[in-house]
């Protein structure tokens, strides 16, 4: 079965043992079939077809690689082994690369497509992991905590089976804020919420969520 292949594959097999045929898979017999041709084949091919110019572009490089080097034995005067973006001249004047371009998956987002490794689809693949968690400090002008710090982290923390956990950077917050209400900026102060938030979750959970600190002031 080709990776990823493995769901698709096996529902038709119990397709076909569903109507009474008797399978024969490399599970339980010495049996191979590919879609790929052998060396023979391709010796074949290239004798038949006597190319000018060979371009592999199926397989891992390795493949490629191996491919090449049989056109070369068989008199093909160019073989190139491309990579992902390459761009190649194929006539006969001067066939080889001869630049490349920006290439690599695309994803759909909404109506639009975007990189598949976008800051976007990085976070988002951030969140799916970790979740994220969000804490919202209200100070008055003093310096003081208005409020008790607020802590929410969807995907992250449950409000009801994470309670102590939640409580305890409460707190924490608090008094750091608290000990440095006379000497620290609102920058700093943003990083050391977060450093408490980071430090209880990844020592209770091992994980990292994306964070996200709002100082208010009133």
């Amino acid at each position: 079965m080709i990776p990823g292949n493995e769901k698709a594959i096996g529902t038709m097999q119990n397709r076909l043992v569903g109507m009474g045929i008797e399978l024969v898979t490399d599970a339980t017999e010495l049996v191979h079939v590919s879609g790929h041709p052998a060396r023979g084949e391709l010796t074949r091919m290239y004798q038949l077809v006597r190319p000018k110019i060979a371009v592999p572009v199926h397989g891992e490089a390795r493949h490629i690689h191996e491919h090449a080097k049989l056109a070369r034995t068989l008199q093909v005067p160019v073989a190139i082994e491309p990579v992902n973006g390459m761009v190649i001249n194929l006539t006969d004047a001067k066939p080889g690369s001869v630049g490349s371009v920006t290439s690599g998956y695309l994803a759909m987002d909404g109506t639009s497509l975007i990189d598949s490794n976008s800051p976007v689809i990085r976070m988002r693949r951030k969140l799916r992991d970790d979740g994220m968690c969000i804490a919202s400090i209200v100070l008055r002008r003093s310096g003081e905590l208005a409020a008790p710090p607020y802590i929410v982290a969807p995907g992250c923390l449950d409000e009801h089976e994470d309670k102590e956990l939640i409580a305890a950077m409460r707190e924490d917050i608090a008094a750091m804020i608290d000990g440095a209400r006379k000497k620290g900026a609102r920058k700093s102060l943003e990083e050391s919420v977060r450093v408490i938030l980071r430090k209880h979750i990844r020592d209770e959970l091992g994980k990292k969520p994306v964070l996200d600190v709002h100082i208010h002031q009133v």
